[in-house]
């Protein structure tokens, strides 16, 4: 048996085939002709918004750990200054150190209050600028997927 009789008797019909097949590559060729540039376009578009929020995302993370190392450095710095001003009330007579430390221990307590507070201000400020980063980074990918949704 040849395969002409098997298909034949299959229900094979190669004009039927043949007909399908001149119909498959024309709807390709119109397609890719009218709609693939477009399609290409949209996932390009799509593909650079992703990376840029990747990239914003990993901006503000690495800005947060900044902030952070700087918070600490900070923080380090005046529990340092507070032991100096300690040890130096220490080496006073005996009368002058209790008023010296009561006087350290103020300052301490202001220096690193200040320092908490400027701290706490730029970590508001940060998060304000990412918020709204993000924001806007939602809000054009909400655009764009309006704009696909009507050439749907």
């Amino acid at each position: 048996m040849d395969i002409v009789s098997i298909a034949s008797r299959i229900g094979f019909d190669w004009r039927v085939f043949v007909f399908n097949l001149l119909n498959f590559l024309i709807l390709a060729l119109l397609l890719k002709k009218f709609f693939f540039d477009k399609i290409m376009e949209i996932m390009s578009m799509r593909e650079k918004e992703i990376q840029e929020g990747i990239a914003l995302k990993n901006r503000a993370q690495q800005e947060l750990e900044s902030i952070s190392q700087t918070k600490n450095k900070i923080l380090t710095e005046t529990e340092q200054k507070a032991q100096a001003l300690l040890e130096e009330a220490r080496s006073r007579s005996e009368e002058e150190s209790e008023k010296l430390r009561a006087e350290t221990l103020a300052m301490t307590a202001k220096l690193k209050d200040q320092q908490k507070a400027q701290l706490e201000a730029e970590k508001a400020n940060m998060l304000h600028e990412f918020k709204a980063q993000a924001t806007e980074l939602v809000v054009k990918t909400a655009q764009t997927i309006i704009r696909q949704s009507k050439f749907k």
